[in-house]
């Protein structure tokens, strides 16, 4: 059976990091941002799931707080290669990245013979 929130806090050994809350209603849409004992609810113009975590993420850099260990991986390639802050990918998030360009070139490519550009 999933945890419920509340069990979760109470499971966790240390703060719990940061997270989004998304709640599709039949009205309207209604985001949360939650941290250690806190939440707040972004402006009423976010309407996306993508701004609503873009603020999540400039989160993490407002209030100092570290990434989740399990997520640091996926939290370093938004930083260099998203939000181009200046910081040194992982070798995993490096590779990832060499391996989508070289993906996205081989389409092109594949594009090119085909005489669709």
């Amino acid at each position: 059976m999933p945890l419920s929130e509340s069990d979760f806090r109470k499971e966790a050994k240390g703060a719990v990091q940061l997270y989004m809350i998304w709640v599709r209603g039949q009205e309207k849409d209604t985001c949360f941002i939650q941290g250690d004992g806190w939440f707040i609810m972004p402006p009423r113009q976010v309407k996306s799931p993508l701004v609503a975590f873009d603020l999540l993420f400039k989160f993490y850099h407002v209030i100092n707080v570290q990434y989740p260990p399990y997520l640091h991986n996926f939290f370093n390639f938004l930083e260099c290669y998203l939000y181009n802050i200046n910081k040194t990918p992982v070798s995993t998030v490096s590779a990832m990245h060499v391996n989508i360009s070289n993906y996205a070139d081989a389409g092109e490519d594949e594009e090119d013979e085909d005489g669709l550009l």
